[in-house]
């Protein structure tokens, strides 16, 4: 079985849901006081998340030993995450091309989205 460290997990599920909080917020959701603490406190709380995940990542995997082990593993993490990034990419040059690349961001602009998804 694998060991988990609740404590750390708890942190990352508390820093997931104040992100989600953070971009509904963005959309016109209130949350009676926080979405003001939560904007003053997200780049901290993202840096936060993904150290966290890092280090969840890492320590699932510290019984790699070979460097055929490691190599493995990093192919199957890219081969995971590639497909969603395309989409995700794909997804938001669509939007950006509909709705105008303001919507998503002031330097979202479908010549280089199409560089990154390339």
């Amino acid at each position: 079985m694998k060991k988990r460290l609740i404590g750390i997990d708890v942190i990352r599920i508390l820093c997931a849901i104040l992100i989600l909080f953070f971009h509904l917020g963005g959309r016109g959701i209130e949350f009676k006081g926080w979405n003001e603490w939560i904007g003053n406190q997200v780049e901290f709380i993202m840096i936060l998340f993904f150290m966290i995940s890092g280090f969840c990542l890492s320590f699932s995997k510290r019984n790699l030993s070979g460097k055929n082990e490691i190599l493995d593993f990093y192919k199957r993490r890219i081969l995971k995450l590639l497909p969603l990034y395309w989409v995700i990419e794909i997804y938001l040059l669509i939007i950006s091309i509909y709705y105008g690349s303001e919507w998503i961001n002031e330097n979202a602009n479908p010549p280089a989205m199409l560089g990154r998804i390339v």
